[in-house]
């Protein structure tokens, strides 16, 4: 089980990235959370057996949505993430 978690920076916020990140997780079997933090960028924590098509999806801003702009993906591995059952934004 691969776990990481990715630092998304951009026009990430106010623009529904959490949603369309939890969408586009669900339907490659993702699962994990997502939160906005306070600089304005958004994390994700994600595990899944292979997450290197997720963090593309996240790296392009989801097929170039106009409203979503990705300038940065910082990317770590997060092997002490509990484990997690679905996909879920989260409010911190």
């Amino acid at each position: 089980m691969e776990k990481l978690k990715l630092k998304v920076s951009g026009r990430v916020q106010g623009v529904g990235f959490r949603y369309v990140t939890q969408s586009v997780a669900t339907e490659m079997g993702v699962r994990g959370e997502v939160w906005n933090n306070a600089d304005a960028s958004v994390t994700i924590r994600a595990q899944a057996e292979d997450l290197s098509a997720f963090v593309n999806q996240v790296r392009t801003g989801y097929l170039k949505k106009p409203w979503i702009k990705v300038t940065d993906v910082s990317v770590q591995f997060d092997n002490d993430a509990p484990d997690f059952d679905d996909f879920k934004v989260v409010y911190k």
